[in-house]
């Protein structure tokens, strides 16, 4: 039907197209145009349909996220275990990191550490300014932490520094270097 307004009164027309009984007959479908009757056999196949694909979406997604938290464990489980190597190892690392002046090199190297290693100790030369300073730190869930504390040799160097440091690859290091607990700029390490 289609209605329209006019002068004041309504005009009304029914059209052949329009006609409402022809999908009498015809199934009723979860995406066709008909209504499902509210109590009816389709409504409750519809229902207990919808039902078990989002139990089954629900449990994918748990799965998933699952997978995913297994995933991230393990990666963090093998940093771990590699900073807790690089720590025990005892060498001596080149890196980099960066200050009002520039690119500043400076060498680390861990000369005791804790039973586990997840407790250190060790010195930091900063080349470009000839300081060396006592550092202490932790390795703890896949990232290594560590603050200079004191200085061995006093040169154009604060302490107190605090470097976070990730691993980047299997070659690598990568983190910040923070001043007054301010990023101060990128630290690099070589594993080599």
């Amino acid at each position: 039907a289609t209605s329209i307004y006019r002068a004041g009164k309504w005009d009304v027309r029914f059209a052949v197209e329009n006609n409402p009984t022809r999908n009498s007959g015809k199934p009723k479908t979860e995406f066709g145009s008909n209504a499902v009757l509210s109590g009816s056999k389709e409504e409750k196949e519809l229902t207990t349909n919808a039902e078990t694909r989002r139990i089954a979406a629900d449990q994918e997604e748990a799965e998933r996220r699952s997978a995913d938290v297994s995933r991230r464990k393990a990666l963090a489980d093998k940093h771990q275990s590699f900073l807790l190597k690089l720590v025990k190892s005892g060498k001596t690392y080149l890196g980099e990191t960066s200050g009002r002046q520039g690119a500043i090199p400076f060498k680390i190297s861990y000369s005791s550490s804790n039973a586990d290693g997840s407790m250190f100790t060790g010195r930091i030369e900063m080349f470009r300014t000839g300081s060396i300073t006592k550092l202490d730190g932790e390795v703890l869930k896949g990232k290594m932490i560590f603050k200079e504390t004191a200085y061995i040799v006093r040169k154009d160097w604060g302490i107190g520094d605090v470097y976070e440091l990730e691993v980047n690859d299997e070659h690598s290091l990568a983190g910040t270097r923070y001043v007054n607990s301010r990023p101060r700029g990128p630290v690099k390490l070589r594993i080599e």
